[in-house]
């Protein structure tokens, strides 16, 4: 059975961000509220929202929104804080342009551009990043399941 190319993309994403080891928890579309005694910080949320779906002659191209907000916590104070952001913002943004460039999304035409990232913390010890990607997924017009040669 065929599966569509965003199930497949957003999978890949989990996948990749679970594979590092800077992140101890990742969570797809998490709740409101996450208990830091349950699990392990860092904690990494995922959310993939639906912007927009593009018609052209026999393409479709698919618009996403790829959130990822990591909770994290550094014991030496704010500018500790706001480095280790900066390290897992790094690996995350590498971890999926080097899938997308040499890894199993090769091939498919996905275009990823990211925006601007924020990096803050919520007191002393505990910082927050915000990161956000446009995706955009292109694909047989009608179709989901298929590739395009793009």
């Amino acid at each position: 059975m065929s599966i569509p190319l965003i199930t497949m993309f957003r999978s890949r994403v989990e996948l990749l961000m679970q594979a590092e080891t800077i992140l101890n928890t990742v969570l797809m579309h998490p709740p409101d509220t996450v208990d830091s005694e349950v699990f392990q910080l860092p904690i990494c949320g995922l959310f993939f929202f639906h912007q927009l779906t593009e018609d052209r002659n026999r393409l479709e191209l698919d618009s996403y929104l790829l959130h990822i907000e990591v909770v994290h916590q550094e014991d030496e104070g704010r500018s500790a804080v706001l480095d280790q952001g900066e390290l897992i913002e790094a690996t995350l943004h590498n971890a999926l342009y080097t899938d997308l460039k040499d890894g199993i999304l090769k091939g498919y035409g996905i275009k990823v551009s990211k925006n601007p990232f924020t990096n803050q913390y919520e007191d002393e010890n505990i910082g927050r990043i915000i990161m956000q990607y446009n995706i955009v997924i292109p694909h047989k017009f009608g179709d989901g399941f298929t590739k395009t040669n793009y």
